[in-house]
């Protein structure tokens, strides 16, 4: 009896990580509808595993940029991308 019990605390689960790969998809698309418990198509996988993460971490399922930035310097990024624009007209 001691043998099984020893032989049961040696198993355990392992698991490898085997590589990274992108993800099809736009994960920050506010317009794709994901229905639950029906898998997302293939180019919406991107948006699923960002609401499926934030979900199971208690987060709301969009991201704003509006919680990472001061408003003067969304103001000030905009001016510049609007400079950058001209510039490239």
């Amino acid at each position: 009896m001691i043998m099984f019990e020893e032989a049961q605390i040696l198993q355990n689960c392992r698991s490898v990580f085997d590589h990274w790969a992108i993800v099809p998809g736009d994960p920050l698309d506010k317009s794709i509808v994901l229905w639950p418990l029906e898998p997302a198509p293939i180019q919406h996988l991107a948006r699923e595993f960002v609401v499926n993460t934030r979900h199971r971490k208690g987060m709301s399922e969009d991201v704003s940029i509006n919680k990472f930035f001061y408003k003067e310097m969304m103001v000030e990024l905009a001016q510049q991308a609007a400079d950058l624009h001209q510039q490239m007209i």
